[in-house]
């Protein structure tokens, strides 16, 4: 059976499993013993790979960020203090329908292991949020959250980029500004249609300034440590702690806080997708989907975008499509100079990571939101397409 075929069977099923309403990581769980017999993975490599996953730092690393983030979310959620600070944005923001997606952007300026669950609350948290549906809630939170990676040097996508395409960071920058634009205004148009809220609806007396901004403390902390180059579980730890200090919360009253709707639902999500990306990249199926491809008759632009995509979509991981594509298929495009391909291959791999059900950001968004992710899909859908059209434009730009 071809490789393309192995692939898409997977991700059908994957995607008939979640449309049946199994839980996101217990699907990607089932369809790595879906992907163990397909590819013909020996019994003793597929069961030693499982455990490896979880003696990867980048991968409890993960497990420990989203843990802790969540018991903060939770924390400031119970006890009111997300309510208040979203409050107090909404006071300064004229426009309620840009409240959100602000939210969202501004958290997505730093990459972060489970950043969405960082803006998700803030965005439930603000008036408006009421007034949409689960499905456009998701969308917000997801697209805005990533409007900044195709261009900001802060994510390691860009990096890594510019170290095996050999092109300067200014020159990504400069070029791949446009798919923010692109995606700024593609998310607009979803979302423009959204009735207003008065700003006389949320509060008369506008938040003194020195609140709101003891109310960001909790959150900035966190930022700050990553901007320091620490792990995000430390911050959102010291998020907690400071918390605890400032409002002289004993351990009871902490626990509560911190449990009280505790989504181990959504933990398992993580371990699934830790699980599934682990099985792709340590059974040797990607050099052979990359092989079948280079073997084949197709022609070599089409190649270029195809390999990025599938990887992409079925790791769900930024990192794989640029670190293990890239270095394979740029030297075969000796037709086209780098500056005028590379827009063009990198949007396509991105592609394969907005629309990946082992994107973990997607996965957690529609968990938060208690959305449907073949909805999400559909909304997703518009504006992609208007941020791939500069790729495109770009390609005919450059010749």
């Amino acid at each position: 059976m071809p490789v393309l075929i192995k692939i898409l069977i997977i991700f059908a099923f994957i995607l008939v499993l979640i449309k049946k309403k199994l839980n996101i990581g217990l699907s990607l769980i089932l369809a790595s013993f879906l992907f163990w017999i397909l590819f013909q993975i020996p019994l003793s490599k597929f069961f030693s790979i499982f455990p490896l996953g979880f003696f990867v730092y980048e991968n409890t690393n993960l497990l420990l960020s989203v843990f802790s983030i969540m018991l903060l979310g939770n924390l400031l959620s119970n006890n009111g203090e997300l309510v208040k600070l979203v409050q107090g944005i909404e006071e300064r923001i004229r426009d309620s329908r840009l409240v959100s997606p602000a939210l969202s952007a501004l958290i997505g300026l730093l990459p972060m292991p489970g950043g969405a669950l960082f803006s998700a609350p803030l965005i439930e948290a603000s008036y408006s949020s009421s007034l949409l549906s689960s499905q456009l809630l998701t969308f917000i939170n997801y697209w805005y959250r990533h409007v900044w990676e195709y261009f900001l040097p802060l994510y390691p996508v860009i990096l890594m980029a510019s170290t095996i395409t050999g092109l300067s960071l200014a020159w990504i920058i400069i070029h791949h500004l446009p798919f923010t634009l692109f995606a700024l205004i593609g998310g607009w148009l979803v979302i423009k249609n959204q009735k207003p809220v008065s700003n006389a609806m949320i509060k008369t007396e506008p938040m003194p300034l020195k609140t709101l901004l003891r109310l960001f403390v909790p959150i900035l902390i966190p930022v700050f440590v990553v901007l320091l180059n620490q792990p995000v579980w430390l911050g959102a730890a010291m998020g907690i702690v400071f918390c605890v200090f400032f409002h002289r919360m004993n351990l009871t009253t902490l626990s509560r806080l911190m449990f009280h709707r505790f989504s181990w639902a959504m933990m398992l999500d993580v371990v699934g997708v830790i699980l599934f990306k682990t099985v792709i990249l340590e059974s040797g199926s990607i050099p052979i989907l990359v092989g079948s491809f280079l073997s084949s008759h197709f022609p070599i632009l089409f190649i270029g975008m195809v390999i990025p995509f599938l990887i992409a979509l079925i790791s769900g991981y930024s990192s794989a499509f640029i670190g293990i594509a890239f270095p394979i298929i740029l030297p075969l495009f000796t037709e086209y100079s780098i500056q005028q391909i590379f827009p063009l291959i990198f949007i396509s791999g991105y592609a394969g990571i907005t629309f990946s059900p082992a994107h973990l950001c997607l996965i957690l968004t529609c968990r938060h939101f208690k959305s449907d992710l073949i909805s999400t899909y559909r909304l997703l859908f518009f504006p992609f397409l208007l941020v791939f059209s500069w790729g495109v434009i770009w390609f005919f730009l450059a010749r």
